[in-house]
């Protein structure tokens, strides 16, 4: 999918699907060009039973509050996923550094019931400066938002299966783990809670 223009309006007003509404706009949108965060792993769980299914996704992020936080004395205010379904993007805000998100559910009853995310997605972290100004940074596939089947689905590895549950890691070699690779890890200040300026 071809990477909508963080120029658009709608990439500073995305609505977030949970309770954790966003009490500001960001005043820019901005690629992670210089390994303010990246992917650092990622899990899958698929439960499968009858017509029951559900297929959900845990992504850990990396942040680089050295840089961010302590030296530049900014403050992380979320970091989050997206995806651009054809109606509306649809975000889900993590929790600490973690992101944890239901792709694909089919409910046993009622019949029917069903949900699915299979647009191109990417992430994004948002970051109060110490002047205050509020700035959105989006990691993507280059020019491209990340794809389910052709950058997550293809490097999975099975860790176990039991019955109607199926666990698996994606592996390094995916395109969601480019920044990863490309960045010098920094262990000094390794990422953790979403925090303020200490």
């Amino acid at each position: 999918m071809t990477w909508p223009n963080i120029d658009d309006p709608i990439m500073l007003t995305l609505p977030a699907l949970s309770s954790q509404q966003l009490d500001y706009t960001p005043s820019n949108n901005w690629h992670a060009n210089n390994c303010e965060f990246y992917i650092d792993a990622i899990t899958g769980q698929i439960y499968s039973h009858g017509s029951a299914y559900r297929h959900s996704l845990d992504f850990s992020i990396w942040i680089d509050l050295e840089s961010l936080v302590y030296k530049q004395h900014g403050e992380v205010l979320a970091v989050a996923i997206c995806f651009f379904e054809q109606e509306r993007p649809v975000v889900t805000l993590g929790i600490d550094n973690k992101i944890h998100v239901v792709i694909s559910e089919s409910l046993a009853y009622p019949p029917g019931g069903s949900s699915s995310l299979t647009a191109g997605f990417a992430f994004f972290l948002d970051i109060r400066r110490s002047s205050g100004l509020i700035e959105r940074l989006w990691l993507t596939n280059g020019a491209k938002s990340f794809d389910i089947e052709s950058d997550l689905t293809q490097f999975r590895s099975i860790e176990s299966s039991h019955g109607v549950h199926t666990n698996y890691t994606v592996l390094e070699t995916s395109p969601l783990f480019h920044q990863k690779k490309a960045c010098p890890r920094q262990e000094a200040h390794h990422s953790r809670a979403i925090s303020g300026s200490e």
